[in-house]
């Protein structure tokens, strides 16, 4: 698959450089098409080659559930869909660790004992459903329980008490974003650890690996209920289409899957709403403006005083400098520590030039908590 990367990468740049020199050479600009088909073919065969059903990512769930349930006095019955659904070999090889914690996690701090379900009017057999479910070019895994739910508040409470965040910070938190405390170091609501869930802590690594296979991990929980962990990850691993954009002098990328469109915008358009900026997008809609500038440490872009364009994405608007055009790109790591989580790694351009891929989601939930 590096190989193919490295082809993809020469690809990109001949096509640069053939539109650099126009359409003056006509065999070169022939050359350069086939080029790109054979290219496309090359990697479309090992794209396939690596796809693997989720019946290997699924296959150990099932004495995990006998051995936990049992340990814990529990009755469930463990429900698993999809798995044929096919997902890249690099992503099955990585989530496997990550899947049985949230399994584990689900059994031992959301499914209730026999007593407690019936105490609650619920049968004395508890529900975990562990899905796939294919959806364009990404994957969802879904974990689903029908147990007690989470409760934000005592998420919110027990993060100040282990000082995982300020009280500052707390007031301005929504439901949402309590839930997703549990993701933070060190968090945990249990007063006594636990061995079968990882002694009460390792969502946080749960996140990390999703967010390095270029995935999210989204809660839905209703108290009483049960809860649902949904993992979205990329289908393939291999390419990442991007949108190439420039703020000012620099350089960004973003995954095209995380555009919905690009819109001419104007300062008019712009509106303070509870303190926050917020864009008209059309006649129904605002959404929340996203301040690049401030979010990467540059300078923002002036509505109507310079050139400027909107990138609208599921969380927001992106005011930019200019949208620059498609490419596919051959995703690079970031070393962990500088990351902060604000890209989902880096790329290289077809002009040579090294190019940060911004992460969407990250960049919205950043800017709520600044």
């Amino acid at each position: 698959m590096n190989q193919v990367g490295e082809l993809v990468l020469l690809r990109n740049r001949l096509s640069a450089a053939v539109a650099r020199l126009g359409q003056s050479d006509e065999t070169l600009v022939r050359l350069a098409r086939e080029t790109d088909l054979t290219v496309n073919d090359l990697q479309g065969i090992v794209m396939r080659l690596r796809m693997q059903p989720c019946k290997r990512l699924f296959q150990s769930l099932t004495r995990v559930v006998r051995d936990a349930s049992r340990n814990l006095g529990k009755k469930v019955r463990l429900e698993i869909e999809g798995e044929d659904v096919e997902i890249d070999k690099t992503v099955i090889d990585a989530l496997s660790g990550p899947l049985i914690h949230l399994v584990r996690n689900a059994l031992d701090h959301g499914l209730e004992t026999p007593q407690d379900r019936q105490a609650a009017g619920k049968s004395e057999e508890g529900l975990l459903r562990v899905a796939a479910i294919h959806l364009g070019d990404k994957v969802q895994i879904r974990v689903i329980d029908d147990g007690r739910g989470m409760n934000p508040q005592k998420i919110l409470q027990s993060a100040l008490s282990k000082g995982i965040i300020a009280e500052t910070e707390a007031a301005r938190l929504s439901e949402r974003e309590m839930l997703e405390l549990i993701f933070l170091p060190g968090f945990s609501t249990k007063d006594q650890v636990s061995e079968l869930s990882g002694r009460g802590v390792g969502m946080d690594v749960v996140r990390s690996t999703v967010v390095s296979l270029r995935g999210r991990i989204d809660i839905d929980t209703n108290p009483g209920k049960g809860s649902v962990l949904t993992l979205e990850l990329p289908l393939t691993m291999a390419v990442l289409p991007v949108l190439y954009f420039r703020l000012r002098r620099e350089t960004y990328a973003l995954p095209v899957a995380a555009i919905e469109n690009l819109l001419a915008i104007s300062a008019e358009r712009v509106h303070s709403i509870s303190g926050r900026l917020m864009v008209e997008v059309d006649d129904n809609r605002v959404v929340p403006y996203i301040d690049l500038g401030h979010l990467l440490q540059s300078q923002a872009v002036q509505l109507d005083k310079e050139p400027s364009e909107g990138i609208l994405i599921e969380q927001g608007l992106l005011v930019v400098s200019e949208a620059m055009g498609t490419e596919d790109s051959v995703v690079k790591p970031l070393d962990i520590s500088t990351s902060d989580t604000l890209y989902q790694g880096a790329t290289i351009s077809g002009n040579g030039e090294v190019v940060l891929i911004l992460d969407g989601a990250a960049l919205a939930r950043v800017q709520r908590r600044s």
